[in-house]
C-alpha cells in the first residue's frame, strides 16, 4: 500500500548564541515551545480561519482576542505584542506587526526584523 503523505522534511534550525530556532513541521498551535510567532495586522485583529491568527482565536476561544483589545493601536508596524499562551500548549504568543491599512503597507526588511519593538498591553 502506497501512503498519500509525504513524509515531514527535515526540520531546519539557526542558533543565536544559547538560543535555538527551529523550524517544525506540523499545526503551529499544537507545539509545546516558549514562543510561536504569529504575523498580525497593526490593529491586532486576528484573522480567518486559514491563517495562523485564526487558528489561535479558534482553539482559545475569545480569550485572545479579549487580551488583544487591551493593546493601544494602531501598533506600529515591526512592533511586536507578546500574550500569554492561555490554553495552548506555547508559553508565549508573539504577534509581529506585519501588515496594516493599504496606507501604511510595505515589506519588512532584514533591518526591521533585527530591531523588532516590544508593546506592552494596558
Amino acid at each position: 500500500m502506497v501512503s498519500d503523505v509525504s513524509p515531514a522534511p527535515p526540520s531546519p534550525q539557526v542558533q543565536f548564541g544559547t538560543t535555538t530556532i527551529r523550524a517544525i513541521w506540523g499545526d503551529i498551535t499544537e507545539q509545546a515551545v516558549d514562543a510561536l510567532l504569529n504575523s498580525a495586522n497593526t490593529h491586532m485583529i486576528l484573522g480567518s480561519r486559514q491563517s495562523v491568527a485564526g487558528m489561535i482565536l479558534s482553539k482559545t476561544g475569545e480569550k485572545i482576542a479579549d487580551v488583544l483589545s487591551r493593546v493601544v493601536t494602531p501598533v506600529a508596524l515591526g512592533d511586536v505584542v507578546v500574550t500569554e499562551g492561555l490554553n495552548l500548549p506555547c508559553k508565549h504568543i508573539l504577534h509581529i506587526a506585519t501588515h496594516g491599512t493599504p496606507d501604511e503597507e510595505r515589506i519588512l526588511g532584514d533591518d526591521d526584523l533585527t530591531k523588532l519593538r516590544l508593546k506592552p498591553t494596558r
